[in-house]
């Protein structure tokens, strides 16, 4: 897991430096969206691995969003994500039982607003995200559990026709997670603790009007 988020944080930066390359384009007034996307998740299982000798599988995380424009460079955005996830005994934990394997459902629900800097002469544009919703833990043992979650990211913007534009993502899901209660899950069973959930993912952006 831990190669795995180095990945995500490679990407991250080849993505920013990619689209900040660009140099321009002519903004062309805009103003309600929805997309579908597609990528990987991967869940902050570090105090998981340490205090329970669980290990959360990286998977497909599936959602949609919704954007309005508000001006030339800025945007709102509602989205929602899923992503269906597996526990695993941990691989550096020999005594780890073996009954770990069990399903866990992640829902991710968020508001953010979206800055665009866009250039003359190339019609890819950067995006910067910011915003905040909840994370919803939903394992097949366990209470569901719910923590606010902060949400970061950096991505772009590619036109492919004049209504349908794509859109590649790189986001740090930043929940803040709580001791669970008796039954509850929680992915920070030793502590209180701010976790990082990254995603990489891509989908297209339909104009409506």
């Amino acid at each position: 897991m831990r190669h795995a988020r180095w990945a995500v944080c490679s990407a991250i930066v080849v993505m920013i430096l990619a689209a900040s390359t660009a140099r321009a384009q002519d903004y062309e007034a805009r103003r309600f969206n929805v997309g579908p996307y597609v990528g990987v998740f991967l869940l902050d299982d570090e105090q998981l691995t340490e205090v329970a000798a669980v290990e959360v599988d990286p998977g497909v995380i599936l959602g949609a969003r919704m954007g309005f424009a508000l001006a030339k460079s800025w945007q709102l955005e509602a989205g929602y994500g899923f992503a269906g996830l597996k526990t695993e005994p941990s691989e550096f934990d020999e005594d780890a039982p073996p009954d770990l394997v069990a399903d866990l459902d992640t829902h991710l629900l968020y508001g953010a607003i979206n800055y665009l800097l866009a250039y003359r002469d190339n019609p890819t544009a950067l995006v910067l995200t910011a915003g905040a919703g909840v994370l919803i833990l939903d394992p097949e043992a366990f209470d569901r559990s719910t923590d606010p979650m902060l949400e970061l990211g950096a991505g772009f913007t590619h036109p492919i026709r004049t209504w349908i534009t794509f859109r590649g993502d790189a986001r740090d899901h930043v929940s803040f997670c709580s001791v669970p209660d008796s039954g509850e899950s929680s992915a920070c069973p030793g502590g209180d603790e701010v976790l990082h959930n990254f995603e990489v993912s891509g989908g297209l952006q339909f104009w409506i009007f």
